[in-house]
């Protein structure tokens, strides 16, 4: 994965999906439609039924980019321990987690 699309009322934000790419050191393209879960059926609707020729041609045709973030070399060095320590914790916690989920379950 080399690019990734922020949705959403967070990727309004220009600091915070600034924040994204520079902390996993991917580019990440902001689209310019608001309504991205209303496009996706078109666009799932459109390949099904044949007005596509696949997703790549959908999404070409469709998608427009409102706004790219890309990396900061700098800031993504100096998140990227802190970055690791986190998908640990988070792998560390995920068993935990399922288990408490497991004993409240009703």
């Amino acid at each position: 994965v080399t690019k990734m699309n922020a949705i959403g009322g967070a990727a309004n934000s220009r600091l915070w999906t600034q924040i994204k790419a520079d902390v996993t050191g991917k580019t990440i393209q902001v689209p310019s439609s608001d309504t991205a879960t209303t496009l996706g059926a078109a666009i799932l609707a459109g390949v099904g039924t044949g007005v596509y020729a696949g997703f790549e041609d959908a999404v070409a045709k469709t998608v427009r980019i409102r706004r790219v973030h890309t990396p900061d070399a700098a800031a993504h060095r100096r998140y990227e321990p802190i970055f690791r320590e986190y998908r640990e914790l988070y792998e560390r916690l995920k068993g935990l987690m399922k288990s408490r989920e497991e004993e409240t379950a009703p």
